[in-house]
């Protein structure tokens, strides 16, 4: 087990487990869609029925600018054969309206067995209001009385003011409907990282990481130092993942804010996920066009199946106001990356591992168990009866203890035959070193021994073990990662050849890792190439310099051609070798006609090129003379 100097203090707050929806919304659908039927009863002022979008009462109640495809609503007679023909009328060739007939030619032919379906059908379907109505002097879903046909005088039409108009009006609540568009788990937690260290003798704390929030969707943290990273993994479930919600099936309805001074009737309208609905998707009608669902709307109202014959508010059930239960358990709805998302508590074990990576190179890992290194071991077998054995220890751990060395295997050309020689218990306290000795007086029984130094703690328990080479009438050194080698009396240089151990070896003996690698010794050759090649760098860049700058080229010639110029005794030029030598001032060989020291100073036998020959002593003569002149 270890610990470190400087302990790490973690704090985690971890989120509750969420399951993740993503939401999309497909359609807008009313709260609670009723039926409001006014007849002569009910409205004093009541003037008749009229089905039309221009003249219906129903958009005079919903005081719509542009009025409504359907939103005129019907109207229901007393008489049940003008509901039926009125009702074939209206939804003539109206594919969505399958329980009617839908040519024209043979709508005549056809009306009475359809009268008797409708029958048939009222009283199969249901029977106690089929009792009431045979009872009863009033209409069936409107309400008035039928008995009674008194018409004001102000009245043109009055079979319509004997009929019943019914409107479909919506409530101020809304609901958007979602489809949940995938599904996923979603976890966070928020993380602090402090380093305890002590400070005049009182713990501190430095801060490394503060308040980092990692999540399935951001599962990184690398902080600016680069000093500590933190990830975050969550374990997946593979084909054994439980949602509560079915995404294909279930559909989420959130409702809309209402006008603020109908707040109080629509308690199901305050932002409280706990209000939303989950509705199948069965029971929901995205065209609007089917009765008894959510979204129904005027068209499926206005085409709905007997519409005079059936009870008040019939085809408006299964509204969201009827569904509403506080039975979501849901936590939050909000914005993840520009897209609303649900979430809802998971109740089931969920596991996640959170991993944090720290350099600790300025925090070095205390370890309670020890850590040895026998880094050099010494034989001297060169007097007679007395052979010594010297191993220095090196304690890399942390705290300080007490050890012990054992030599074994070590035969002995006498009675006792010592085969373990142990030395005296020790305390070697960390990053120090300690040299024990052990003395073993008789003589060997062979010229060369293998032996084998062990170290052992208080519980002698083996912590490492080296073997060590004893030669007889020698010194053996055994060091660092070196196998053993010795040396005679006579020859007291040691080889610095180094043949290496295994690295089994290397490790019995504590040291850690690797072998390091073997750096071969030619230190002689390296010096001389490394002189070599600045040398010739040095001579190419001064020759291309020279090219271009005299006194630099001309560098150094001077003192190669210094006695030659001076101790010309006749020009070797054919055209003035007749005429005696000129010197200048300084004693140099000068032209005799352009006093500039351009002489020849060779032989032009000397060389093979005569014109290049002539050339380059000329040039040096010239750079010379520059040279001369410029100090």
């Amino acid at each position: 087990m270890s610990k470190l100097i400087n302990p790490y203090i973690v704090v985690i707050q971890q989120d509750e487990v969420l399951e993740t929806y993503r939401l999309k919304r497909i359609k807008i659908v009313n709260a609670e869609a009723k039926e409001n039927v006014i007849n002569k009863e009910s409205n004093p002022h009541y003037l008749g029925c009229y089905a039309d979008l221009k003249r219906s009462i129903c958009n005079r109640i919903t005081t719509k600018e542009t009025p409504i495809k359907y939103s005129e609503g019907f109207c229901c007679s007393c008489n049940m054969a003008t509901n039926i023909e009125r009702q074939l009328h209206d939804c003539q060739g109206r594919s969505r309206f399958k329980h009617v007939i839908h040519t024209r030619n043979n709508y005549k032919d056809k009306f009475e067995i359809i009268i008797n379906q409708i029958v048939d059908n009222i009283t199969l379907d249901s029977d106690e209001v089929y009792d009431k109505r045979s009872s009863s002097t009033n209409q069936i879903r409107g309400g008035q009385n039928c008995e009674n046909l008194k018409t004001p005088k102000y009245i043109d039409e009055p079979y319509r003011y004997h009929e019943s108009s019914h409107c479909l009006q919506f409530s101020d609540l809304w609901y958007n409907i979602n489809k949940l568009e995938s599904a996923s788990y979603y976890h966070s937690v928020t993380i602090s990282v402090y380093e305890k260290y002590s400070k005049n003798d009182k713990p501190a704390y430095k801060k490394i990481i503060s308040k980092v929030k990692l999540s399935t969707k951001n599962k990184n943290y690398k902080n600016k130092d680069s000093t500590m990273q933190t990830n975050f993994v969550a374990l997946t479930f593979g084909d054994n993942q439980y949602y509560s919600l079915d995404v294909d099936r279930d559909r989420l309805l959130i409702p809309r804010k209402v006008p603020p001074i109908v707040e109080h009737q629509y308690p199901q309208a305050v932002d409280d996920p706990k209000k939303y609905l989950v509705v199948n998707a069965n029971n929901i009608t995205i065209k609007g066009d089917e009765c008894n669902k959510v979204g129904v709307s005027y068209e499926a109202f206005y085409k709905q199946y007997n519409r005079c014959g059936e009870p008040r508010s019939s085809c408006l059930k299964n509204q969201p106001s009827h569904l509403w239960e506080n039975d979501m358990n849901t936590d939050i709805v909000k914005k993840i990356d520009e897209k609303e998302t649900l979430n809802l508590l998971y109740e089931m074990d969920y596991t996640s591992e959170l991993l944090i990576h720290s350099i600790t190179n300025y925090n070095s890992a205390l370890s309670t168990k020890s850590i040895l290194e026998i880094v050099e071991i010494y034989s001297d077998a060169t007097k007679n009866e007395l052979t010594t054995v010297v191993a220095i220890i090196y304690n890399i751990g942390m705290i300080a203890d007490v050890f012990k060395v054992q030599l074994i295997q070590f035969p002995l050309n006498s009675a006792k035959n010592f085969t373990k020689i142990q030395s005296f218990d020790a305390q070697i306290f960390p990053f120090h070193r300690y040299n024990y000795i052990l003395k073993v007086y008789g003589s060997l029984i062979s010229s060369n021994i293998n032996c084998t130094i062990q170290v052992l703690d208080q519980l002698n328990k083996v912590i490492a073990w080296r073997h060590v080479l004893i030669s007889e009438a020698n010194r053996c050194f055994c060091v660092w990662k070196c196998a053993c080698s010795c040396t005679t009396i006579e020859n007291q240089s040691f080889t610095s050849d180094c043949k290496m151990i295994s690295k089994e070896q290397y490790n019995n003996a504590g040291f850690q890792g690797a072998l390091p690698p073997i750096l071969n010794n030619n230190t002689k050759w390296n010096i001389i190439h490394l002189t070599v090649i600045i040398l010739a760098t040095y001579c190419i860049i001064k020759a291309f310099i020279g090219l271009c700058y005299k006194p630099i080229g001309s560098f150094g010639l001077n003192l190669i051609f210094h006695e030659k110029s001076k101790n010309l005794k006749y020009y070797l030029e054919p055209e003035i070798c007749s005429i005696c030598v000129i010197y200048d001032t300084n004693g140099y060989a000068v032209h005799p006609y352009s006093k500039k020291r351009t002489v020849q100073l060779e032989s032009y036998d000397e060389f093979s090129d005569e014109k290049s020959h002539n050339s380059f002593l000329n040039l040096v003569n010239d750079t010379m003379d520059e040279s001369d002149n410029i100090t």
